[in-house]
């Protein structure tokens, strides 16, 4: 039987397998990509003579075994609606990650990419990230703020259109969370931040690092420094709310790291470009929200939806494509998607 993986991007064959070092193969949930998925999940689970990768407590590739066991090796591993395959053979070595959203929007790197070349990349300003390890990690990351994510006075604004809309944002607003609370990474964050245009994967480093951090994937024991940049970021978000609000204007909706309002375009302390500063990045808008992860906006005559995940809509009308109203429709209900053991995706 030919390999139903043997097409997708792949790295030669090592026997320091490093899964940092393994391209990755980034599908999303489409129903061709589902099938690619577990045409290779069920192709690998029928290769009696493999056996499964074994993992480091940070969920790196363990090559603590046998020679013998260096080839021919594989899992699948699962986090939420993130799934991957990986495989080790001597033909190469592969990754093939499943997540929400659409191809267009997919980054450079991984979570796990994005964590370990931040900690080479602060070397160069002489912090090492072991130094802020902890031990009660967990309880640390059990007890993390929760992002900002809701629609005000939700019973009045749900499905309400509004007028004269605008949004403001914090630029990398967790990674000047974590410059404010530890200053010592001033100059290394900035330094990524100022030419993220420049490098895209620098931007994946600082939208993906933070979260890493708290991970079990590192064994939550760099939690304490994403407690501290999480808490400094909403702290700023909602005093800058108040004061808009304050203001005259109406807040609408939060979403993370900024928030939509209604009224004159606020302008204020700590406006601008820089790291940890905020701005307008969208004005003048019509606005209307479903919830707090699905609505719909127009700016400048074009319009925008904004909605998390992957729908039936999407299959029969590209996104560019949608009209005001099409997050209303029954389709348009992103789906859900779960795993078991026979036959692996599957539609909820």
């Amino acid at each position: 039987m030919k390999k139903p993986y043997s097409h997708l991007k792949h790295a030669p064959f090592s026997l320091r397998a490093n899964a940092m070092l393994i391209p990755v193969t980034k599908l999303h949930y489409t129903k061709d990509n589902i099938a690619l998925f577990n045409k290779i999940y069920l192709y690998m689970k029928s290769r009696k003579n493999w056996s499964m990768i074994k993992r480091t407590p940070s969920g790196g590739i363990s090559n603590d075994i046998p020679i013998s066991k260096m080839f021919n090796r594989w899992d699948f591993q699962r986090k939420d609606v993130w799934m991957e395959l990986t495989i080790i053979e001597s033909a190469g070595m592969w990754r093939i990650q499943m997540s929400p959203g659409k191809p267009k929007d997919s980054p450079i790197l991984s979570g796990r990419q994005a964590y370990f070349m931040f900690e080479a990349f602060i070397k160069k300003w002489g912090l090492d990230l072991s130094n802020y390890a902890i031990e009660q990690g967990e309880t640390v990351h059990r007890s993390i703020e929760k992002p900002l994510i809701w629609l005000e006075h939700e019973p009045f604004y749900k499905d309400k259109t509004f007028k004269e809309v605008h949004h403001i944002d914090y630029h990398s607003s967790y990674p000047a969370g974590l410059v404010n609370t530890h200053p010592e990474f001033s100059e290394a964050i900035n330094y990524l931040y100022n030419r993220r245009h420049q490098k895209p994967e620098y931007k994946d480093l600082l939208n993906f690092t933070i979260g890493f951090l708290h991970s079990k994937w590192c064994g939550y024991k760099y939690a304490q420094l994403a407690k501290d940049a999480i808490a400094d970021s909403n702290k700023r978000v909602m005093e800058l709310a108040r004061r808009v609000q304050r203001a005259g204007r109406t807040i609408l909706l939060f979403n993370t790291d900024g928030f939509w309002y209604q009224g004159k375009i606020y302008h204020g302390e700590g406006e601008g470009p820089k790291l940890g500063q905020w701005s307008n990045d969208h004005q003048n808008c019509i606005f209307r929200a479903k919830s707090s992860g699905a609505y719909e906006f127009i700016e400048n005559e074009e319009y925008h939806p904004v909605l998390r995940g992957f729908t039936k809509l999407d299959e029969v009308k590209p996104r560019e494509s949608w009209e005001w109203g099409d997050i209303y429709q029954d389709n348009a209900i992103v789906k859900q998607f779960d795993f078991n053991e026979e036959e692996g995706i599957y539609e909820l």
